[in-house]
């Protein structure tokens, strides 16, 4: 599958889970919505009517209590009588009488008179009526609120009408006058509630406005009944934010295979070429064989068998690195320790490869110094490592000088050896240092077909040292930081501050910083104190001041050195990350007719020997070797002695600033 099909996938799987998600928060806010308003609307109504029950109720009781205390003739017995005697005579008078074209007029004047008086009876009634429910409104609005609306009351009507409007909610409420003022109060009525959460209704509404009264009801449940009808949609968000999940993950997994892919693709691209070759070789040898004059020549012979016995080599030599590719896929190694001589093993490498260097008409020096170099190592694998890292260097050789090799080896204090291969070939570019260990990589000049592997002998070294390292074999490592051992460094942190407020005190303002590769323990601490200190100081200091140049590098330090004094606003102090690197900076600033500290001032790191043998003397940070080396040789016997006892510690020895020559007095420019 190609990248922008992949790419295509993921912005239309990116787009569809962003849209899910929009739909999905849309529809729970316009379920809240919904839930929210039927919520409401059903608590208006079951309020009004209580409000309504509550006045018919109490107009019900004033009516049966008050209306027979009224005027009793509003209810006179006779007068309906008399009224129901008059209508009964005039209706039985009137039943005998013919048609109303037969009354007589002293008749129909009788009938005209007897409805005048019914009119006037019924509307005297009417107005003693509404004399009565007048002074019921009037009266009622005069008695305690707590007597026309009592506790048990509204409870009832609350639970009834609620109910009646599928409420089934707990509820708290107060019976408040029109200031404010709680008359009356349920024990879990909380006053400090917002008053967007409080339902308000108005009892009595007929009376007066000074003596109205309010009823407050809250539910503390509210939200929770609300967000309940979207409880379901909580599994959704949850499958969504899953499946999103697994998708970046196989959109990163798609990535990385499709890299991987192409890796391998070139790798067959190459073993197919590195066996071609060989195999040709061979075969031509062989078909020279059938030819009997060739067999006829000694010399020949000689020369057929041996050309046949170094391809043969380099074919077996092949085939172990493409069977070097089972070591990744395990999940760890299996080292057969054995002690043997590492200066004799090495010689035995060293005299292997000699004719290959030899053929590209370089040189390999062995500097074999270590006193003690007895080690416990897997024979094969260190054989492997020495072999890919000089393979290494003969690949990416330079074509414009010989090629350079050494091999070196010292002993270290507590029994320790350092093995170390250097060679003055085109070294690795910046952005490639953190990938060359990683398998079937190779850097952009590896593609070319004059430089031929299969990107497995670095991934193959950091492999078996990091074998090395979480093994059971005790190891205790100096100036390096290994999650799984002892470490014994220097006190980066407080040497670089001293040595930091050291130039700061003679004055100089501009300071610049040339460190050592990144990625290293050593360099994160030593930058982040001189930053640490620089804003101690209140100096600023721009980012074109910090460069970086590797260890004990002095070509990358003189290259940096360069660019900062060719600054519109060079600093007036260079801090280096060695001694051994300064030099290649004296170098630039003795080329460019400056002088030190007169016109630029240098400190190094470290305190080697070779710091006070220059002219200045270097200023720099002394670290204690001897303790440091003493301390590691202690912590490792700890080991060895009491594995079960033995922690895991980063022992920091502390140096000491050497003030030399190197860094002259100024006087600042404030």
């Amino acid at each position: 599958m190609k990248k922008s099909t992949i790419w295509i996938l993921t912005i239309i799987m990116a787009l569809t889970f962003v849209g899910l998600l929009y739909m999905q928060f849309v529809y729970m806010e316009e379920m809240v919505k919904m839930r929210e308003q039927h919520f409401s609307e059903g608590v208006k109504r079951s309020l009004y009517s209580l409000s309504t029950a509550l006045e018919k109720n109490e107009t019900k009781n004033y009516l049966e209590e008050e209306l027979l205390m009224l005027e009793p003739g509003i209810f006179d017995s006779n007068s309906f009588l008399k009224t129901d005697n008059f209508m009964n005579t005039s209706l039985s008078q009137e039943s005998d009488l013919p048609a109303t074209n037969r009354r007589t007029p002293v008749e129909q004047d009788k009938l005209r008179k007897f409805q005048e008086n019914l009119r006037k009876q019924f509307l005297y009634q009417k107005g003693l009526l509404n004399e009565v429910i007048l002074t019921i409104l009037n009266q009622s609005s005069n008695r305690p609120i707590t007597e026309r609306a009592d506790s048990a009351m509204v409870n009832n009507y609350l639970r009834t009408e609620l109910g009646n409007n599928g409420i089934p909610l707990a509820w708290e409420y107060a019976i408040a006058d029109r200031k404010g003022h709680i008359v009356y109060k349920t024990t879990g009525y909380d006053e400090t509630v917002d008053k967007e959460d409080v339902f308000i209704q108005t009892l009595f509404p007929n009376d007066t406005e000074s003596r109205r009264n309010y009823l407050y009801v809250y539910f503390p449940e509210r939200d929770k009944y609300i967000f309940s009808s979207v409880r379901f949609m909580i599994p959704s968000f949850g499958f969504t934010f899953v499946l999103l999940v697994v998708f970046l993950c196989t959109i990163v997994i798609a990535f990385r295979q499709k890299k991987l892919s192409e890796m391998k693709n070139d790798f067959i691209n190459n073993m197919t070429h590195e066996f071609k070759t060989p195999i040709s070789t061979i075969s031509l040898a062989a078909q020279m064989l059938n030819d009997d004059t060739m067999r006829k020549s000694p010399t020949m012979m000689q020369h057929i068998s041996t050309v046949i016995n170094d391809e043969t080599k380099r074919l077996r030599f092949q085939v172990e690195k493409v069977l070097q590719m089972s070591m990744f896929d395990r999940q760890k190694a299996t080292l057969k320790l054995q002690e043997v001589n590492a200066n004799q093993l090495i010689q035995n490498i060293v005299n292997t490869f000699k004719l290959k260097v030899e053929k590209y008409g370089g040189r390999i020096d062995a500097r074999l110094d270590a006193e003690i170099a007895d080690v416990k190592v897997d024979e094969m694998h260190f054989t492997n490592v020495i072999f890919n890292l000089l393979d290494n260097a003969v690949k990416y050789r330079r074509d414009d000088c010989p090629l350079q090799l050494t091999v070196a080896t010292r002993s270290l204090p507590g029994d320790k050896i350092e093995i170390s291969i250097a060679d003055n070939g085109i070294g690795i570019k910046r952005d490639d240092l953190k990938k060359v260990f990683e398998k079937f990589y190779r850097v952009s000049t590896g593609n070319r077909h004059d430089v031929k592997g299969f990107g497995l002998g670095l991934a193959y070294v950091h492999k078996m040292v990091t074998e090395l390292m979480n093994s059971e074999i005790p190891v205790v490592t100096i100036d390096y930081v290994h999650h799984n051992c002892t470490a014994v460094t220097s006190n980066n942190i407080q040497g670089m501050e001293d040595l930091v407020k050291y130039i700061y005190s003679q004055g100089h303002r501009k300071i610049a910083y040339i460190h050592g590769q990144e990625g290293s323990s050593v360099t994160r601490d030593r930058l982040a104190s001189f930053y640490r200190t620089i804003d101690e100081l209140g100096l600023e200091i721009p980012d074109t001041y910090v460069r970086t140049a590797d260890y004990l590098e002095t070509k990358g330090a003189a290259k940096q050195t360069r660019e900062l004094l060719n600054l519109e606003a060079p600093p007036t102090c260079i801090i280096y990350p060695d001694d051994t690197s300064l030099i290649g900076g004296r170098n630039v600033i003795i080329e460019m007719g400056l002088r030190i500290p007169r016109d630029i001032s240098v400190a190094g790191y470290d305190g080697t020997m070779i710091s006070q043998l220059l002219y200045p003397k270097l200023t720099t940070i002394r670290q204690n070797t001897e303790i440091i080396g003493s301390e590691a040789a202690t912590r490792l016997i700890g080991t060895i002695e009491k594995p079960r006892t033995t922690l895991v510690e980063r022992v920091v020895i502390e140096g000491s600033l050497v003030p030399g020559q190197s860094v002259g007095a100024i006087q600042p420019k404030e």
